[in-house]
């Protein structure tokens, strides 16, 4: 929102709508909900929201509504948009999820294209309390991607600071 002058006087534009000062704000509707895409979280095939099964692999789609937020979150870690591999792996990291490390190890190894992933997965390894995930962060250190390779000895140095 900002405030433009004209002929008339100041007024307050949104999104291009204009509005005098004193005059009731009404804007428009959000369209963000029609934007939104569903995914198989088995195979990842795009899907209607409505489905109780995917078409394309048969995976129980209303049964996994009722899933432990964890386990949405371990299959969330293989999500096809990144920005929500990422989200999904930083939460399992800040709640300690032993449970990820063995999918985390995997990410280290396996991952080539987006480097955000990896120093999530990274971060998650130093955050959970589990000796094959110290191990994979002590292994990444030695991560063809120096970046990687840079945060895992800062980690690596910061677990070794924490537990004294």
């Amino acid at each position: 929102m900002s405030w433009r002058r004209s002929r008339e006087g100041w007024r307050l534009t949104w999104r291009n709508h204009e509005f005098e000062r004193g005059s009731p704000v009404h804007l428009p509707e959000p369209t963000c909900g029609a934007m939104l895409t569903y995914y198989c979280p088995s195979c990842w095939s795009e899907l209607r929201e409505d489905l109780a099964e995917c078409p394309n692999c048969g995976f129980d789609v209303a049964a996994y509504k009722q899933a432990p937020y964890e386990e949405k979150l371990l299959r969330a870690a293989f999500h096809p948009i990144p920005s929500i591999r990422a989200m999904a792996i930083s939460i399992l990291g800040r709640i300690g999820s032993a449970q990820a490390v063995p999918i985390l190890e995997r990410i280290v190894r396996e991952e080539k294209q987006d480097i955000y992933v990896l120093l999530e997965a990274v971060q998650a390894l130093a955050r959970i309390e589990d000796p094959a995930g110290e191990n994979m962060l002590l292994a990444a250190t030695q991560h063809p991607f120096p970046v990687v390779q840079r945060r895992a000895k800062e980690l690596v140095e910061w677990r070794r600071h924490r537990t004294g």
